[in-house]
């Protein structure tokens, strides 16, 4: 268990804090500016603590969705925990999570609300442990297993879309509202699964497949899944197959 702050540590830091203050020497008016605008300053406060790595970069607001969403909650600590630092710019982009408290109370039984720092699919296999991936090299050259995009937050639904199984692609987009979701990509379903199981034990989407907006360079679209004890698969196949096996993944936007 982590300890907390002390008295004379909080005391260090408040005397570091005034410090500060006097030594931009600021007039009335300057001040009752700061008083105005004292969420920016709580905001700014909060990022130059995160960049200095205090508790990992986990903000109080953090800590209050992570009691929302419980163990479908992978924040920051649960990064650095297993993939490694993360830099201040991505802390930066992942202080404001995204969604309201209404959604996510919605989403907190069927989703995971993921902090993404981006790592390409290649990146998080190689940062898994031996025999999380089944053992294959198809995707080693593929755009979609190189690519890395920039940190955000992400909701990814932890079961296939009700309905989606023996449907081909087509008819799985229409299951998809795409005013509130949309089709994940493979790297994100592969960073959230690695991850969840990593911090929870759990394997999701571990009997079945599902279907990602990535297509191969053969023109067959990438899924994702069948995470057993063998490892995740990452398979291809085309649109036009129905399969009982395979259904689609989603997330919200």
């Amino acid at each position: 268990m982590t300890a907390k702050i002390t008295s004379p540590q909080q005391k260090q830091i408040e005397r570091i804090m005034t410090d500060a203050l006097g030594n931009t020497n600021p007039t009335k008016a300057d001040a009752q500016r700061l008083i105005e605008r004292g969420d920016e300053l709580k905001t700014r406060l909060e990022q130059m603590l995160m960049e200095l790595g205090v508790d990992d970069g986990e903000t109080s607001s953090q800590r209050a969705v992570r009691k929302i969403m419980g163990k479908n909650f992978l924040g920051i600590p649960e990064v650095v925990e297993h993939f490694g630092a993360i830099s201040p710019a991505d802390l930066l982009a992942l202080q404001q999570i995204p969604f309201d408290e209404e959604t996510l109370k919605a989403c907190a039984d069927t989703h995971i609300l993921v902090a993404d720092v981006g790592l390409s699919l290649l990146d998080v296999r190689q940062k898994a442990r031996k025999g999380l991936f089944y053992s294959q090299d198809w995707f080693d050259n593929e755009e979609f297993a190189k690519r890395t995009e920039t940190a955000r937050w992400r909701l990814i639904r932890k079961n296939p879309v009700d309905g989606s199984f023996s449907k081909n692609w087509s008819e799985q987009q229409a299951l998809i509202d795409d005013s509130i979701s949309e089709v994940p990509s493979a790297r994100q379903l592969v960073y959230t699964m690695i991850l969840h199981f990593l911090s929870t034990g759990e394997r999701l989407f571990e009997k079945v497949y599902v279907r990602t907006c990535d297509v191969g360079s053969d023109g067959n679209r990438v899924h994702v899944g069948l995470f057993d004890g063998f490892g995740l698969d990452v398979h291809r196949w085309d649109d036009g197959v129905r399969d009982s096996s395979v259904g689609v993944a989603s997330s919200r936007k």
